[in-house]
């Protein structure tokens, strides 16, 4: 089969002539006419690189992910969604890329899912989730979900700060399978000092999930020890 020369096509644009380059065999070919594709940003690319999203070559789907993050077209947005609707996807790499397209597109119905990976996904790509948020121009609806958001962009300050007016965020938080996200809350308790942190942190401890707990309970002092000896 002939080989197209990428560069004459890319001073062309010609759009036509890479999208029936993405029908070739040859994996670096097709993953150069899907670059240039995202660079021209011609909608009517949308759909051909809509399905090489679900390619089962890894280089060509996340570069036709990212592409459609360019193009901005809103027909890609359900199936980036599905990327990130199961906690279990075994790729991760796509899933970070999925989530980075979601923020270029800016639809709103990327909203409900992106929060609800913030709050229960990896905590490794939760940083790209607030990027992508922000993008969107999303806003918390609740505390818990301020929570996550402000954990997410390492903002720990303004945590401690929500947590001090609010401490059933901080308690949510102990309950995080996370254990970085457990250790960033008892350490917000260890700071306030406060007696009602008492029995939900003691409840952590019982559960074995951190021992940074402990240190919680030792900054608040005495009523802690009673608690401790009557359990």
């Amino acid at each position: 089969m002939f080989k197209p020369n990428i560069e004459k096509m890319k001073i062309k644009k010609d759009v036509k002539g890479f999208l029936k380059t993405l029908k070739y065999s040859d994996r670096v070919l097709v993953v150069d006419a899907i670059n240039v594709l995202g660079e021209i940003k011609d909608k009517s690319a949308a759909e051909p690189l809509i399905e090489n999203i679900f390619n089962k070559d890894k280089s060509i789907r996340l570069t036709a992910i990212f592409a459609l993050g360019k193009i901005a077209g809103s027909r890609a947005v359900e199936p980036l969604i599905s990327f990130i609707k199961s906690l279990s996807y075994p790729d991760r790499d796509t899933q970070i890329y999925a989530i980075f397209s979601l923020g270029e597109i800016g639809d709103s119905r990327a909203v409900k899912p992106l929060v609800k990976f913030m709050i229960v996904g990896d905590s490794n790509i939760r940083e790209q989730v607030a990027i992508a948020l922000d993008k969107i121009g999303w806003t918390p609806e609740d505390d818990i979900e301020k929570a996550y958001y402000l954990i997410s962009k390492k903002k720990f300050d303004e945590l401690a700060i929500l947590g001090s007016s609010n401490f059933n965020v901080l308690f949510k938080l102990l309950d995080d399978s996370d254990y970085k996200i457990c250790k960033a809350a008892a350490e917000i308790l260890r700071q306030l000092k406060d007696e009602r942190a008492i029995e939900p942190l003691i409840k952590v401890i019982k559960e074995g999930k951190m021992v940074g707990a402990s240190y919680a309970l030792a900054a608040i002092g005495k009523p802690t020890r009673l608690i401790l000896s009557a359990n």
